[in-house]
């Protein structure tokens, strides 16, 4: 039984990240993440039931990092992107805003 538990968490990762590398899903829609946090919570509580420390620590952090994933998405569909995520000001910045003030003393016009 544990091998079939196993095998389906490991089925919810691998898929999902087959279908991304062959360009057929994207890793930031919910399924995909979705799939993650479901792949990697049941190798994580297999981990934990089994007592496989480091088994349970790399499947610990994935299932967190996906599930933060998934609720940033989730609310970013809700409540419209965030403004002070990197990628939004790269995204502002790129449209012609205003970038920040240079600090002087990292300026290539300044005397030292």
């Amino acid at each position: 039984m544990e091998q079939i538990i196993q095998i389906a968490g490991s089925i919810f990762i691998l898929i999902p990240f087959a279908l991304v590398q062959a360009r057929s899903a994207d890793a930031h829609c919910a399924w995909f993440m979705v799939a993650n946090v479901l792949g990697s919570g049941i190798l994580a509580i297999d981990a934990a039931w089994t007592a496989q420390w480091g088994f349970l620590l790399l499947e610990g952090i994935w299932a967190a990092v996906s599930l933060v994933g998934l609720v940033s998405a989730v609310r970013a569909r809700r409540f419209g992107p965030f403004p002070d995520r990197p990628s939004s000001l790269m995204a502002r910045v790129g449209k012609g805003s205003a970038m920040p003030a240079a600090d002087p003393l990292l300026s290539s016009n300044s005397s030292l």
